[in-house]
């Protein structure tokens, strides 16, 4: 038979599989309802996958670590020609 951790590793949500039973235990002790159990595991997984999904394009776009906004010297842009 099949365990939770096993239907989230079937359905590719790691975050969840990692914080389900930890966030249950919360759940038991503060008295969530079924919904807000549910919805706290949802976030860790939305949460983690945005974080994912920001490690990957910063990887992706191949810049530097060093190259941040706050470092961007708005002098040095090309003009802004004609529209």
């Amino acid at each position: 038979m099949m365990q939770t951790a096993d239907y989230l590793k079937q359905l590719h949500m790691p975050a969840a599989r990692r914080c389900y039973e930890q966030l249950a235990e919360k759940a038991r002790n503060d008295a969530w309802g079924y919904e807000q159990y549910l919805q706290q595991v949802v976030k860790q997984e939305c949460e983690a996958r945005w974080q994912n999904r920001i490690a990957r394009n910063l990887n992706l776009s191949k810049l530097p670590p060093s190259k941040t906004l706050e470092n961007l010297n708005i002098k040095r842009l090309p003009a802004k020609g004609p529209t």
